[in-house]
């Protein structure tokens, strides 16, 4: 029921920022002819960014109940969770091996170097990462993981 409640949220949602954007290329052209928006626009305009805001408050409490819901039916870190870590680390240790192969130019040729090198930018890769995330207790791991694998 909640999944449902959700997906025809979403899809109205959907019909509504189309019809933000119609709204917005509306104004930017009569902006840019100096023509001035009626009260009539300002009016439905207003109105979809109001239902589009009570959609979003109406999203927000069906995803925490379907959160609530998987923890009651799967007590415990979800599979997802305890995989974000891993596929992070994996993620920004084929990055980091990239700009180091990228950026080394030859100039350190010893390998064990070259991978402390690596390790050392994925750790960096990862903070940057996590910082610009709402992480949890298990993304956090990662960190931890890596450091123990330098």
């Amino acid at each position: 029921e909640l999944i449902v409640k959700l997906t025809k949220i979403l899809h109205e949602k959907k019909s509504k920022i189309t019809r933000l954007r119609e709204y917005n290329c509306e104004a930017e052209k009569k902006s840019y002819y100096g023509q001035k928006v009626s009260e009539d626009f300002e009016r439905k305009y207003a109105a979809v960014v109001i239902d589009l805001e009570r959609m979003n408050m109406d999203l927000q409490k069906y995803i925490s109940e379907i959160q609530v819901y998987c923890q009651q039916i799967a007590p415990g870190p979800s599979l997802a969770a305890m995989l974000a870590p891993s596929h992070l680390r994996e993620k920004c240790h084929e990055e980091a091996a990239l700009l180091v192969e990228k950026n080394n130019n030859g100039t350190v040729t010893d390998a064990n170097t070259i991978d402390l090198i690596t390790d050392l930018t994925a750790l960096m890769l990862q903070v940057k990462s996590l910082s610009d995330s709402d992480q949890n207790a298990y993304e956090l791991s990662v960190l931890q993981g890596t450091m123990d694998q330098i």
